[in-house]
């Protein structure tokens, strides 16, 4: 069974510079004619969620028929959890909780821990390329260099250019049945079941759409000139299974 989702702006997004939508659209252009290639890619991403709801959701994939629902809003504290994850073109790969903020020692460390390129070498294969964002835990120095012993394949990523990353779609997935209903969270623990329960919920059909979608995004891309895939949800939208 598969439900209709569309993207929905929320009220605030960074705007685009016109060297950013150029740099953008060069990226999508050539990458256009990956392929086959994308299913070598690990997607991750990081994604804050806080008692009273997701962080930082300007805009997510939402189901159609959905209404959203008010919450109220926390104007100083508040509970939250850092969330990490990574999925590969064969599924779930890994889903990890942060103390405190992301750090390049934090990443780096959680990487060795998790042994996660010995299982990117197992599947989707030797040469994978990693996904992951231009946030400064990404790009410093002892990141860079641990990849690089590690003689792992960084894929070059565009700045502003979350609407790419389809690990975006799953935060957006989770979102939706963590805070279904407008539900809140008395408790850090809690949310963090909550959050594990969902990602558990979310199925190979779903991570197989996900990665169909790649090149859309980037032909979407072009067609606006380096914009955000955002407006008119009728312009560009795919189907997720629910």
């Amino acid at each position: 069974m598969y439900q209709e989702f569309a993207f929905r702006r929320m009220p605030k997004n960074l705007p685009l510079t016109v060297e950013s939508k150029r740099k953008r659209l060069d990226w999508a252009r050539a990458h256009m004619a990956f392929g086959e290639k994308w299913k070598k890619a690990v997607f991750t991403d990081e994604k804050k969620f806080n008692l009273d709801g997701p962080d930082g959701f300007h805009a997510t994939w939402m189901g159609k028929t959905k209404v959203p629902v008010a919450c109220w809003s926390r104007y100083s504290g508040g509970g939250s959890l850092m969330v990490w994850g990574a999925i590969s073109s064969r599924g779930k790969l890994c889903l990890h909780f942060v103390e405190g903020t992301v750090t390049a020692v934090k990443y780096v460390h959680m990487l060795q821990e998790k042994e996660l390129f010995p299982k990117c070498r197992a599947v989707p294969g030797n040469d994978f390329i990693w996904m992951h964002d231009n946030a400064k835990p990404h790009t410093a120095n002892l990141t860079a260099n641990f990849f690089r012993a590690m003689n792992v394949n960084v894929m070059e990523w565009p700045v502003y250019s979350p609407d790419f990353n389809i690990v975006e779609n799953v935060w957006g997935i989770l979102a939706r049945k963590v805070f279904e209903d407008g539900r809140q969270y008395t408790t850090v623990n809690g949310l963090k079941s909550a959050v594990l329960a969902a990602w558990y919920t979310i199925e190979q059909a779903t991570i197989d759409n996900l990665y169909l979608s790649v090149e859309d995004r980037l032909w979407e891309c072009a067609r606006r000139n380096g914009e955000y895939m955002y407006g008119n949800p009728s312009q560009f939208r795919f189907r997720l299974a629910s």
